[in-house]
């Protein structure tokens, strides 16, 4: 019953109560001591620490539960409550590799993910790797998403999994619009948001609503951008739903820009606080991203110096993903500012 509890409180309710429902969990786990029960406790502390931004306590949360974890102990009435466990703690890692700054990991999470699913025959919770945590890294990366989502929204609808129909659907509007940029697709994305919404589930809310509102900053419907994020930081101080918050703030400088260079100025406090925000949850990835906006305004403003510095820095320090789109174009502006 509590982890039926926890399911509902993550994707609805604040996740301060969700934490608070974790913990019940891992206490009834040390005192009862069945391995199932344990990996319960981890994935859901972990999943929980992920979305309120501790990437660290998540990753160490989901490690130890994919190591307790048995594919023999899927028949489990616990697990069967909904994703399998095992899947489900491989996708979130991937989420939180990503972060961390090691995008080849979040790829094997993912397929990993991916393969535990097909090895054990649960359709739903391949539906899920695909639709949901597989199509946000491959996003993120700016890899094969389509081919993902198409598969996932195929077993979705066809086996009625509506929640996967509905997160795969706004990544093919995502995608769709990319492809076309028109009005007629950003209505669609916007709808597919908004389908989300109308089900109850909020969780991901702040990382949707960034990807509409970068499709208004497309269309140079930078009002409605900006409102947009308006939204999405409503919902981090709403739900606590922190892991993507550093986006928020660093997009918000780049339609302020795009809007008018008189908002120069603003949007250097935006880029800034995107990378305060990022550091302190260690998102390297997100502090990439921010010290890459910061380093092309600083370019216009005639401080080559200060950014190749501030954006060398931050790309030395990666080891991996350097055939990934934000790496390739961090690393051509510091050859541009060297």
């Amino acid at each position: 019953a509590l982890f039926g509890l926890w399911r509902s409180y993550v994707v609805g309710r604040t996740l301060n109560d969700t934490h608070s429902v974790a913990l019940k969990l891992r206490h009834i786990a040390e005192q009862r001591q069945e391995t199932e029960l344990h990996v319960v406790a981890d994935y859901t502390s972990g999943f929980t620490a992920l979305c309120m931004g501790k990437l660290h306590d998540a990753r160490t949360c989901l490690e130890n539960s994919i190591a307790s974890y048995l594919p023999t102990q899927n028949r489990s009435n616990i697990y069967r409550a909904a994703q399998d466990p095992g899947v489900a703690c491989r996708g979130y890692l991937a989420i939180a590799e990503w972060l961390l700054g090691y995008p080849d990991r979040a790829h094997r999470h993912v397929q990993e993910s991916v393969a535990l699913a097909e090895k054990i025959e649960d359709r739903f919770s391949l539906a899920y790797a695909l639709c949901y945590v597989g199509a946000i890294v491959c996003e993120v990366c700016a890899a094969d998403t389509e081919t993902l989502v198409e598969r996932g929204l195929e077993i979705a609808t066809k086996d009625g999994y509506n929640l996967w129909v509905v997160y795969g659907s706004v990544q093919r509007a995502n995608l769709h619009f990319k492809k076309l940029g028109s009005d007629s697709a950003l209505t669609a994305l916007r709808d597919s948001i908004d389908a989300v919404l109308s089900i109850g589930v909020y969780l991901n809310t702040p990382y949707f609503m960034t990807l509409l509102a970068k499709a208004y900053q497309r269309t140079g419907k930078m009002s409605q951008g900006l409102r947009t994020l308006d939204d999405a930081q409503q919902s981090i101080e709403a739900r606590g739903e922190n892991w993507w918050e550093a986006e928020i703030h660093r997009l918000r400088g780049e339609i302020l820009l795009s809007r008018s260079p008189d908002d120069s100025e603003d949007a250097e406090a935006c880029f800034h606080q995107a990378l305060d925000i990022s550091r302190s949850q260690d998102a390297r990835s997100l502090e990439l991203r921010a010290a890459t906006s910061l380093a092309r305004l600083w370019q216009q403003q005639g401080r080559r110096d200060d950014a190749n510095r501030r954006l060398k820095d931050c790309c030395t320090w990666f080891t991996e993903g350097f055939d990934t789109t934000d790496l390739k174009e961090a690393s051509a502006l510091v050859r541009e500012l060297s």
